[in-house]
């Protein structure tokens, strides 16, 4: 029986490397812990450093990071996109402090980080955003209008180090498990690789209370640290909400107006695309299949050997 379960922690550690290595990120041994897909027992900590002590098949080391075979050379790209994401991130957390003008966005994280500081040094800037209940359209708006006078909207040829905004949701619609689609694993690293760069209200302990479910798939999870909460001028809140507050139809109208007709074909259809009330989902290239996909393909590749 002790062999079965080892056989089966094994196993576990591995799903986990391989899922990292589509995202070219060697794990720790406390990672490897804190991210293990669909595993926990009593002594787990302990029993997966016996196991990468000893040898593990399947599993190669360097500088105390864990990858799968003849993949050394990921540990030079995770060390080299740290020193790119301090950047992105010191300029995701100037956005977030500008965004503080508008008065009804409760949270914003950085997201599609696939593990800690894992961004690509061409790549954009990924922001998800909690809104004040019925607030989502006018939210949107001047999100996009701050973003669009700074010169950070992404275009076709030009997304190095722009601000994404392709994800809101209300703060009446936290629980987030609806979104997922089958087996789907890049959601569930999604949820749990948000990196908080504003928060206020205490909004990211209601996001976390919302989706507890995440602990059926990594039991061992939990945020590493809570983000300070932000305080917002009550005065400022009421004479903007006084003026704009009630103007969330038609601010949704023109939008909607504008949508590409991409978008506006695609809503509703899946998960991909969400246009409502309290999601606006704007995920028109989604490849959480293929990612999918190329894990089960590592893990039979891995098991084949």
């Amino acid at each position: 029986m002790e062999n079965k379960d080892q056989n089966i922690l094994d196993g576990a550690i591995v799903r986990t490397v391989a899922y990292f290595d589509i995202f070219d990120y060697p794990l720790t041994e406390v990672e490897i812990y804190r991210f293990l897909f669909g595993h926990t027992e009593d002594g787990c900590a302990r029993k997966i450093n016996q196991s990468l002590a000893k040898g593990l098949p399947g599993i190669e080391e360097k500088k105390g990071f864990y990858f799968l075979p003849g993949r050394a050379e990921i540990v030079n790209t995770r060390e080299e996109r740290a020193g790119w994401s301090e950047r992105k991130f010191a300029l995701a957390r100037r956005v977030a402090f500008l965004f503080r003008l508008i008065p009804w966005i409760r949270f914003v994280g950085v997201a599609n980080i696939m593990g800690q500081k894992n961004l690509r040094e061409d790549g954009d800037i990924d922001f998800f955003i909690i809104t004040e209940a019925k607030k989502i359209w006018l939210t949107r708006f001047f999100a996009n209008v701050i973003t669009q006078l700074l010169g950070l909207r992404p275009k076709p040829q030009d997304v190095r180090d722009k601000i994404c905004l392709s994800f809101f949701v209300s703060e009446d619609a936290l629980n987030l498990e609806k979104l997922m689609l089958p087996g789907d694993i890049y959601f569930i690293y999604w949820l749990v690789g948000l990196e908080p760069v504003y928060q206020t209200g205490g909004i990211y302990g209601r996001l976390l209370a919302a989706n507890l479910w995440i602990k059926k798939y990594l039991p061992n999870w939990h945020p590493q640290l809570l983000p300070e909460d932000q305080k917002k001028s009550r005065l400022y809140h009421g004479i903007i909400d006084f003026f704009l507050g009630s103007s969330e139809a038609f601010f949704k109208k023109i939008q909607l107006r504008l949508m590409p007709e991409e978008i506006r074909r695609e809503a509703n259809r899946s998960t991909n695309v969400i246009i409502n009330d309290e999601v606006l989902k704007f995920h028109t290239n989604d490849r959480r299949q293929l990612f999918k996909d190329r894990w089960n393909k590592k893990i039979k590749d891995e098991t084949a050997q």
